[in-house]
């Protein structure tokens, strides 16, 4: 290993020890002016910023709700590929960045310091590119079927969809994507390397992510959805996410879908 690697490495390790158990070295505190509590704060959790974008996602989608729903995530939007691709742009960035904290805290505590906000940043075009593409493709498949008339066909709709949600959640295809959701990869320390890297990683988490959420985030397409049955979708998916069983638990999921269905429905 070359001077200029071993250095970068022991760097790398030097952030480790500081970041993550909190133990500021001694000549490290010695060497630098001491941070606030804020910035200690946000050096311990880098994702935050990653957060506030899915809280003010959020906090668009409130402001845009009506009495009947959420426009932006209609079946039968105003303004056909306008309204229903910037719908989607801002419920995917206000339901996805919650399900891969972990990720982007790998991400960040895997990269120099100085690059740990561009790194986390090019997760995240990754992941959220990903996404967006996805996006296009289902709402040209609405678009292709055509929209949802309300009543009796828009009832039909919601219950072959939620049905199907809820039993692709007893397959082994979602079990699978599941457990890939939670992978890790090594990232390279800097250069296009670090870059490309990041970048793939993002990715890859993306294509899992679809693989295991592809129908729940399917279900806004096919008929208007209201806030709270967003919010027992975004809970779901949360809950399923971030279990801590060794084997896969489905009840809560299942049971925030069915109360989904219900709202939806009634």
């Amino acid at each position: 290993m070359g001077t200029r690697a071993a250095g970068k490495f022991e760097d790398w390790a030097n952030q480790r020890l500081l970041w993550l158990t909190g133990i500021v070295p001694l000549q490290t505190a010695a060497a630098t002016p001491l941070q606030s509590a804020p910035a200690l704060w946000a050096a311990r959790r880098p994702e935050w910023w990653t957060l506030a974008i899915s809280l003010a996602a959020w906090f668009i989608l409130i402001a845009s709700a009506r009495d009947v729903g959420v426009p932006l995530c209609s079946s039968t939007p105003r303004s056909p590929w306008s309204d229903a691709a910037f719908g989607w742009m801002v419920m995917t960035l206000a339901m996805m960045p919650p399900l891969v904290v972990p990720s982007v805290r790998h991400v960040a505590f895997r990269s120099l310091r100085e690059r740990r906000q561009f790194a986390i940043a090019e997760f995240l075009a990754g992941y959220l590119g990903l996404w967006l593409l996805v996006g296009v493709g289902m709402i040209g498949l609405s678009f292709a079927i055509g929209p949802v008339r309300s009543g009796t066909e828009a009832r039909i709709v919601a219950i072959a969809a939620y049905g199907a949600a809820i039993l692709w959640q007893f397959t082994p295809a979602k079990r699978r994507a599941l457990w890939r959701c939670h992978r890790t990869v090594a990232l390279a320390l800097d250069g296009w390397r670090a870059d490309f890297a990041c970048l793939r990683y993002g990715v890859g988490a993306a294509r899992d992510c679809v693989s295991s959420c592809w129908i729940l985030m399917a279900l806004p397409l096919l008929a208007p959805h209201s806030l709270a049955i967003m919010a027992c979708v975004q809970a779901a998916m949360l809950a399923e996410r971030y279990q801590r069983a060794r084997h896969v638990r489905r009840a809560r999921s299942i049971w925030l879908l069915c109360t989904a269905f219900l709202l939806d429905v009634y």
